[in-house]
Parts: structure tokens; sequence; C-alpha cells
């Protein structure tokens, strides 16, 4: 099933490498679904009045009054942010303020970017019947560091912070008191 999948990515990404790089429309700046988009937003905003309220900031009067700041790329009607691509209104007013809108257009739309995410290939999944081939020569092999001459050293444990003292704590046999010392080390047995 992995190796179907793998199969048709590999297909889809070739077809999508092969039309991005030999059909006509693919020589704009944007993709052409994007294009349109962008082009139907400028016939739609020509038809409505802007106001420039500040250097960035323009309110587009329509059935609603929008506002619009192009310098932090947000509009009221909010599909700026959640496209992240200009709305009519954010279009028509980067028209009055005498811009490109291709300046407020994401990279990530444009030709060039698509190209780059379909450029890679896709290789094959080793498995125990298809294994993959290394040449010799392109093998890299480490130095030998096997066991080093004389005595290993012995490797002290750092304690662990909840770990029990080395004097445990017990309860003395002749005393009975929960202290360090048991029956035969007690100091208050007498000797006899």
């Amino acid at each position: 099933m992995v190796d179907e999948i793998r199969v048709k990515l590999m297909d889809q990404m070739c077809k999508r490498r092969e039309d991005s790089a030999n059909l006509m429309n693919w020589r704009q700046t944007l993709c052409p679904e994007y294009e349109a988009l962008l082009h139907d937003n400028k016939m739609h905003g020509c038809n409505y009045q802007v106001t420039k309220s500040f250097e960035y900031v323009f309110e587009f009067h329509a059935s609603l009054t929008q506002t619009v700041d192009l310098k932090r790329r947000a509009c009221s009607c909010n599909r700026w942010r959640i496209d992240s691509f200009p709305c009519a209104h954010v279009v028509c007013c980067i028209m009055v303020n005498g811009e490109d809108p291709y300046k407020y257009v994401e990279h990530h739309f444009t030709v060039k970017f698509y190209r780059e995410s379909y450029k890679h290939a896709i290789n094959h999944v080793p498995t125990v019947e298809n294994p993959v081939t290394v040449s010799p020569k392109s093998m890299v092999f480490g130095t030998n560091n096997g066991p080093q001459p004389g005595r290993p050293s012995k490797k002290k444990r750092i304690p662990n912070t909840v770990s029990v003292p080395n004097n445990k704590m017990r309860t003395c046999g002749s005393c009975k008191v929960l202290t360090t010392h048991n029956k035969r080390t007690c100091p208050s047995r007498q000797i006899s």
C-alpha cells in the first residue's frame, strides 16, 4: 500500500512539474488559478468608492463599509487573513494607492514557488525484496575503535536526589529506636 501511494505521488508530482514548465499560462507571476482570482478581485472592486484615511489605511464603501490597513495586511472582512490572498477590498485600495498588487501577494502563490515545491524527486522505499544498492565507492568506513588496552575504569553512578543515604535508618534490636545503628553496634548496650 505504501509503495502504491509513493508511485501515485511520484506520478502526480511529475505531471505537475511538466505542466508548469510547458503550458503558456504558467508564464505569469502567479499560478493561473490565483492570477484569475486577482483579476476578478480587480474587476469586482473597481465599481466601489474608496476613501483614504491614513497613509496605508482605507475605507471601502459598498453595501457594508470595510476598513483596510495595507501596512498590517488586514481587512475588516478577514478574507485576507484567512486566505493569505488580497480580497477585492484590498486590491481596490492597493490600486487607489498606486501600488502593484503583486507586492501584497504571498510568495507561496507564485509560479516560482510552485515549481520549487515540485522539483524534488521521490525515491523508492527499500524493502526486503527491493533493497537499496550502494556502490562500494560511495561508502564511508569509520575508524576501528576496538577495546582500549588496560583495565577499564570503574564508573561511579551519580546518586539521584531521592536515593537513601549509606547510613540506612533501622530499628535497633537493643534500644528499640529508629536509628542508624543495629543491636551489635548499639552504644547503650552494656559490654560484659
